[in-house]
């Protein structure tokens, strides 16, 4: 009768090395697919935000009115509404076939955790959605900011937008530590660009709290033709954030080169 030969340990510990060497060589490759599918997925949510936008603005006629929020509330508020404060706003027909703040996916970026309310309300980072206690409903969170250049009042030559033929160079949403920022040519980028806050409640509404690394260094910016550009960070000085919007050299950034 033949003796079944066993595999000796050294050949294990070699089948062993093996298959640890292809998983260190496989594990980046694999990381990198998925940052880039998450990457992916906040293209699409900022599509649906801008897409909400314009059904909005195609019924009003007018883009949304204030960055405040009281009884019209931001942005987030104002298109994607909120069960939480009966009546349900008109607003949530524009998202998620009008289920509004029940489905509301589209505010998170799949980069970052929710932000957990502590009583106050909590600027965002690059890897934590911002947290605002305030609005209809009693606060709202996201992972996105609104250019303020968008709102009614802000720039006469960007909110009229149905005469407008420069549609792809008006920039709506990005990643952003608050619900909106008013971009200016002398904003510098913090020295800390996963934590431009410092763990501060009060949010700079510069672009200083829209240069994060979310992205590897960069972040996403959508547009009013429904496009979404990646934008490397010293880049986002670049972006023509308002009609009157001059600056096209980049932004020394710390940490980036």
């Amino acid at each position: 009768m033949r003796k079944q030969r066993a595999f000796t340990l050294i050949e294990l510990l070699v089948v062993m090395a093996i298959i640890a060497l292809l998983i260190a060589i496989l594990l980046p490759s694999l990381n990198n697919a998925r940052k880039q599918a998450r990457t992916v997925t906040c293209k699409t949510n900022q599509r649906v935000l801008v897409s909400s936008y314009r059904m909005y603005f195609q019924d009003a006629g007018q883009v949304l009115s204030t960055t405040g929020h009281g009884g019209t509330g931001a942005w987030d508020y104002q298109l994607l509404g909120s069960t939480l404060s009966p009546p349900v706003t008109a607003l949530e027909y524009y998202v998620n076939n009008g289920r509004g703040a029940i489905a509301d996916r589209p505010r998170f970026c799949p980069e970052t955790t929710t932000a957990r309310r502590t009583g106050a309300s909590t600027t965002g980072k690059a890897a934590l959605c911002w947290d605002c206690k305030f609005g209809p409903g009693g606060g709202s969170t996201g992972s996105y900011g609104m250019n303020n250049w968008m709102y009614k009042g802000n720039d006469e030559a960007n909110y009229h937008i149905k005469q407008s033929t420069k549609e792809f160079a008006i920039p709506v949403f990005v990643d952003s530590a608050w619900h909106d920022f008013k971009a200016r040519e002398t904003d510098i980028a913090a020295q800390d660009t996963s934590n431009p806050s410092g763990g501060s409640d009060q949010a700079s509404r510069n672009l200083l709290d829209v240069a994060l690394n979310r992205h590897s260094k960069a972040v996403n910016v959508s547009f009013w033709d429904n496009h979404v550009e990646t934008v490397k960070l010293p880049q986002l000085w670049t972006v023509q954030w308002s009609a009157t919007w001059t600056k096209n050299t980049p932004q020394y950034v710390k940490g980036f080169y």
